[in-house]
């Protein structure tokens, strides 16, 4: 066997071994936010002083990929209110629904660990759809009454339905809504009640390692785009029928 010979079939094992890497889902994805995101952050840490509540949009779909506590970390929170809004539950099934009921409150058994890491005010959760708007709305005036004023910021991945939740906050359609990744580009205010003003802003996704599998199911609820996926759009597609998502 002569040297390119050798060298054809080692490229043939490694290719092999790539494959089956792949097909295990044990692949893992450098996920990262384009520069629009990165200078929302920055702009958001500017005015964070001025911001009372911070409002975090979960995808119940898939809350464990959707709920990253690394996102908080990026902002000072301290004093501030935290609601967590779980959005989207007409989505899941049952099997699902007892899963996350189980997710919420293990985080609520260790919620004063939570407010003191960030030293936060107060957490409030909100579990629902478009039909929580109203418990949404109240919680915020609540807040606004012992606060005076409040700016709140809605933070979440992108394509969580934080668009859609301002626009029925607000009762309008200003803010834009499309069902794929990155359709809000900048940051905008807007008016809830006299006191309450309200800023929307990109999805945020951290630089990190996840999983391939953790990155296809993301990519399946259009969470991210496929350009995170360094692989052919037809091996996506075919990793997704095998995953079952």
């Amino acid at each position: 066997m002569n040297k390119n010979e050798i060298k054809e079939n080692s490229n043939e094992i490694d290719n092999n071994k790539k494959d089956q890497e792949i097909e295990n889902y044990e692949l893992n994805i450098k996920l990262s936010f384009p520069l629009h995101v990165k200078k929302s952050i920055t702009i958001i840490n500017k005015i964070i002083k001025k911001i009372n509540t911070i409002v975090y949009i979960v995808d119940s779909r898939v809350f464990e990929l959707t709920l990253d506590l690394d996102i908080l970390t990026q902002f000072n929170l301290k004093d501030k209110f935290l609601i967590f809004f779980f959005n989207k539950t007409d989505l899941i099934d049952e099997i699902i629904q007892k899963k996350l009921k189980n997710f919420i409150d293990n985080i609520k058994n260790n919620i004063d660990e939570l407010k003191k890491r960030f030293k936060l005010k107060e957490i409030f959760f909100i579990v629902g759809n478009k039909d929580k708007i109203k418990e949404l709305r109240k919680t915020l005036k609540e807040i606004a009454k012992k606060e005076l004023f409040i700016n709140v910021v809605i933070i979440g991945y992108p394509n969580v339905g934080k668009s859609t939740i301002i626009n029925k906050l607000v009762n309008r359609s200003k803010a834009k809504v499309e069902d794929k990744v990155g359709t809000t580009k900048s940051l905008q205010w807007f008016s809830i009640e006299y006191n309450i003003k309200i800023l929307d802003s990109p999805g945020i996704i951290l630089p990190k390692n996840i999983s391939l599998k953790n990155a296809l199911i993301l990519y399946k609820f259009n969470i991210i785009s496929e350009n995170f996926i360094p692989l052919p759009k037809e091996k996506i597609k075919t990793l997704l029928t095998k995953l079952k998502i």
